[in-house]
This record gives C-alpha cells, structure tokens and sequence, in this order.
C-alpha cells in the first residue's frame, strides 16, 4: 500500500495566502446579493400579482380623462368599428356610456349579440327602447395620434352623410385621452419588466456560482503547488510570521531566505533558486533584449498605432472612426480585449497630451447603461 502523506500544517497567516482569493469574494458576494435580489422579487412579485387579481375583482370606472389602470364602464349605446388592426385582429368602435358621452373602446374579432345590439340601435333607432345596457371591462391606455386620425374621419361622418369638420383638440375634449382596451390579457403581458425581477437575480447567481467554481479550480492547483514546496514549507512559514508585506497591497513577503507571494496563486521562491537564474545569465539576456530590442521595437509600433488611431479621430473620416469603434468595442468588452485600449490612451497621452478614446468609452458605458435600464 502506498504510504498516506501526512498533512501540511501552516499558519492562519499562509493560510490566507493559500485560500483567500478574489473569486471567492465574487462568489460569496454573488450568492448573497443573488439570493436577497430573488426574495425581494418574489416579495414585489407576489405584491403586484395580488394587487393585479384584486384590480380584477374590483374594477375603476374609466375614465377616458385620465389612466384608471384596469376599469369598467357601461355602454349604452356604439358605433360600428371605424379601424381595424388586421394583424392583431381587434377592432376600435366609439361607445356612448349611460350620459350619452362617447369615449373608444377596442375589441377583439367580431362584434358579439350584445355590442351589435347597441349599434343597431344607434344606426336605426330605438323608438322601441334602449337595449340592455354593455359592461365593458379592460385596461385604460393612451390613445395615439394615428387612432385619434382614424376616429376624427369617422367622426365627422357619423351623424350626417356630409362631412362634418372635426379638429383634433375637439374630438379629444369629447373623448379623452384614453381608450378602453378590453381584449384579454395577463398580469406578464401589462407588467412584462416583472421578468427582470428573476433574470437579475439568476444572472447575479449564475456569475456568482461560476466564480465559486473557478475558485474550486484554483484551490485544487493550488494545493498542487502546495506539495511541491512541502520540503521548505515550515520553515517559510515561521519565517512569513515575522514578515510585513513589502508593499501595501501587493501580496509579497521578503523573509529571511524566501520570496513569498500569491498575487496570482501561491509561490514560496528560495533566494537559492533566484540567485541561480541570475547566474545563468538567461536574467542578464531577458534585460539586454527588453531595452535594445522589444522596448524600441514595441515603441515604435506603439507611435504607429497612436499616429493612425490619432488621424482617424482628428481627421476628415472621424465619423467614420467613431462609428467603427462604437461597433467593435462592445464585442471586444464581451471578450475582454478591451483593456488593450489602456495602451493606446497611454500612447496617445505621451505623444499628444491627451486622449479623445476614453470620453468615447465613457459614453459608450453610459449608453449600454442607459439601454439595461430603459429595459428593466
């Protein structure tokens, strides 16, 4: 049987070193604020549902002056349908309540035995008496300019065979600002925005889950890692209790015989080995080749860059420019390309005091920004 290795024991100190990291925040932080945005959904969204039922239950009246939410109105006389929405298959007609005042209504298809009661008694009379009276039930919604069109020719037609002029302002003053739409509906077609109060929440959870998961990755590596310096572990260990960190919030510790630091994941470096690399020479070569070489060659192409992207935000084709960035860019966020644009503003700010790419990112945030909450 192979022998069972004994566990590594270190200090609260390298333990934080060792486990605490950024996508643990980031997971935690998901979880909880995931988990309290979808209770205070269901919290809203079982508020909305009741009130919405109740609406149901117990109607406004409408008022064609001013949005009554869900109503209900008795018709007692209307007109024919003057417009008819052939996609959608509902038809406008004026409706006149009890007081004779008219106001529009919409309905689905075909009128029913009731409303073609009431339009024959307009059109040909009601010497024998009014028929029953119509109630009306549907939600209260603002009449556009292209119903209120189709309204006013029919209108000024209605009681006469010749036209009868109408303006805009005086059909409005006669029927509101508001119809009644009284084909059916449901409480996620009136208040589609609900939807965001679980799809926040489980985008918030799905990144906070995904973090917890790259976390569960890295531990396993790091705990990898750990075995390899099993050798001299106890020793940096009691070494790093005596150790500051070398710079505020930089994750590095100079001890006694180790370079020690977990800004990306655990490393426990002897002076030994550094001093060996230095030794090869391969050090002294990495630095010769960065300032002779790849620094003047990464120079030049840098000027390039910004000389060409500096033309093009300056020059005859700025709108040009400007439009195939704004395009290209939210792509390159979604990839995480975008940070190379820090270079680029870099350069810019050496060669020409300034950069114009940032304010052209910053309205691009604000206008993705603006989008989510125009959605929501």
């Amino acid at each position: 049987m192979a022998e069972k290795k004994e566990k590594i024991a270190v200090s609260d100190k390298m333990m934080g070193l060792l486990y605490l990291d950024k996508s643990l925040y980031i997971g935690v932080a998901g979880l909880i604020l995931g988990l309290s945005f979808l209770l205070g959904g269901i919290f809203i969204y079982i508020f909305m549902k009741g009130a919405y039922e109740r609406q149901q239950e117990a109607p406004n009246y409408f008022d064609p002056f001013q949005g009554t939410g869900y109503s209900a109105i008795s018709a007692q006389l209307a007109t024919d349908y003057f417009a008819e929405h052939v996609k959608e298959g509902y038809r406008l007609y004026f409706g006149f309540d009890p007081s004779f005042e008219p106001f529009i209504f919409c309905a689905d298809g075909e009128a029913g035995e009731e409303l073609k009661a009431l339009i024959d008694a307009t059109v040909n009379g009601y010497d024998d008496g009014l028929p029953p009276m119509l109630r009306l039930t549907g939600f209260s919604r603002p009449l556009t300019s292209e119903i209120m069109g189709y309204a006013r020719d029919a209108y000024s037609q209605m009681w006469s065979d010749e036209t009868i002029p109408i303006s805009s302002d005086e059909l409005y003053q006669m029927v509101g600002d508001y119809y009644l739409d009284t084909r059916p509906s449901s409480f996620f077609a009136e208040y589609p925005w609900v939807m965001a109060l679980f799809a926040v929440p489980a985008a918030i959870l799905a990144v906070g889950l995904n973090a917890l998961f790259q976390y569960r990755k890295w531990i396993k590596a790091q705990i990898v890692r750990l075995e390899r310096y099993r050798e001299w572990l106890p020793t940096a260990d009691r070494e790093l209790e005596h150790t500051e960190r070398f710079a505020k919030r930089l994750p590095l510790y100079l001890t006694e015989h180790f370079l020690i630091t977990a800004a990306y994941s655990l490393d426990v470096i002897p002076y030994e080995a550094i001093q060996l690399f230095s030794e090869s020479g391969s050090l002294l070569l990495a630095v010769i080749a960065a300032h002779f070489v790849l620094g003047p060659v990464g120079w030049k192409i840098g000027s390039v860059i910004s000389t060409v992207v500096y033309a093009g935000i300056t020059g005859s084709f700025k709108v040009v420019f400007g439009a195939v960035f704004g395009f290209v860019y939210a792509p390159l966020v979604i990839t995480g390309l975008h940070h190379m644009s820090n270079a680029i503003d870099l350069q810019l700010i050496a060669d020409y005091g300034g950069t114009m790419l940032w304010p052209m990112i910053a309205l691009s945030n604000i206008a993705q920004g603006s989008a989510v909450l125009g959605m929501i």
